[in-house]
């Protein structure tokens, strides 16, 4: 082999361990190393020219890479923190379910005195009598459309010596019907129509007032005397976390003397 030939050689060998070493980040030892292929050929300006261009093309290369390495650590590190899941197919990272879509759709449970108290005449009762329904409103906030939403009452205390206290005889959450709905019909809510939830209606001639529930479980008191209650409601849909409602009612015994007001409202996120 003549010394042109063991020159390139050499040189290329130097070129190749020290472009090798800086892609690993042994960047003094790369500089030798290139530093040392250089001079190899200094005196031949043709196979400077060589190893220049090839030094050109291996580095081009060499980035290209680090380039498309550092995107997807960049995408999976997002993915990452986002609490998405990556998996691999044979042998690729493939992104294409890996990023949650938000799903999470807020609920607003409120008071609306101009759609709140409905007198209408109750047919399933012989004969039939008026009755004066309570409802408050259930709000979507976002452009998301919230699915399957249902409605619970899930707290009454009665006002007894100035301060309220749970009923004793209202053990669990009930499900409370939507407006117009049959009992336990969950519905989706879209962000420009709020819909009435059912809260509790009197009957003429009747002196309770009777929350309108689905009536189970079994043993849940569910009609009151006249007082003074505070209640607690709270709905949810497939795709929304709990939301949450405190109202105030005032029952005198007439079935058209019923009052409802908004005490809290508060989201669980």
């Amino acid at each position: 082999m003549d010394q042109t030939n063991l020159s390139l050689s050499e040189a290329l060998l130097a070129a190749l361990i020290g472009l090798g070493a800086i892609y690993f980040k042994i960047y003094a030892l790369g500089i030798i190393l290139i530093g040392t292929g250089i001079a190899l050929i200094g005196i031949d300006p043709k196979l400077r020219d060589i190893f220049l261009k090839f030094i050109k093309l291996l580095s081009k290369g060499l980035y290209k890479k680090e380039e498309t390495l550092s995107i997807e650590r960049s995408q999976k590190s997002k993915i990452q923190k986002s609490g998405g899941d990556i998996f691999n197919v044979e042998g690729d990272i493939n992104y294409g379910n890996s990023i949650k879509e938000k799903t999470q759709t807020s609920l607003k449970i409120y008071y609306d005195k101009n759609e709140t108290y409905h007198r209408v005449p109750i047919a399933n009762i012989s004969p039939i009598r008026n009755g004066l329904f309570l409802h408050v409103m259930v709000r979507n906030e976002e452009e998301r459309i919230a699915k399957d939403c249902y409605g619970e009452l899930i707290e009454v205390q009665e006002k007894r010596d100035g301060t309220y206290s749970k009923v004793p005889t209202f053990t669990a959450p009930v499900i409370l019907k939507w407006a117009h709905e049959d009992i336990d019909k969950k519905i989706d809510i879209d962000n420009e129509i709020p819909r009435r939830l059912d809260i509790c209606h009197t009957i003429e001639g009747y002196d309770n007032l009777i929350f309108m529930t689905s009536g189970g479980p079994r043993g849940i008191q569910t009609q009151f005397p006249k007082g003074k209650y505070k209640i607690k409601v709270r709905v949810r849909g497939e795709n929304t976390e709990f939301s949450y409602g405190e109202f105030l009612i005032d029952f005198d015994g007439n079935w058209r003397n019923i009052k409802i007001n908004t005490l809290n409202q508060t989201k669980n996120i």
